[in-house]
């Protein structure tokens, strides 16, 4: 369990938008609800089988990448809410007084 939450405080400092190191043209998606994110992933799931059922490769790789960036998206929303639910477990399991 300490592996995990020092994971997550490593992977929580990172702060380079993963976003535009696939495709710069993809705006910063913090803006997003939670829901919109998911839905953006369920559309563009969608996308590509149908690329696939096409045949179209080059189409397939695009896809890919937007996939993957909403899906680290929503992995770093994840982690943040894990996060800070530890950070306030552990405030609250320690007695200063």
């Amino acid at each position: 369990m300490f592996g995990a939450i020092a994971a997550i405080k490593y992977f929580s400092n990172i702060s380079v938008n993963s976003a535009n190191m696939f495709n710069p043209l993809i705006e910063d998606l913090s803006h997003l609800k939670d829901n919109e994110v998911e839905e953006k992933v369920l559309e563009l799931s969608k996308k590509y089988f149908t690329a696939q059922r096409l045949g179209k490769p080059e189409l397939l790789t695009q896809i890919a990448n937007l996939v993957t960036i909403y899906k680290q998206e929503m992995s770093k929303r994840n982690s943040n809410r894990l996060k800070t639910q530890l950070d306030g477990d552990l405030d609250q399991l320690i007695n200063v007084d």
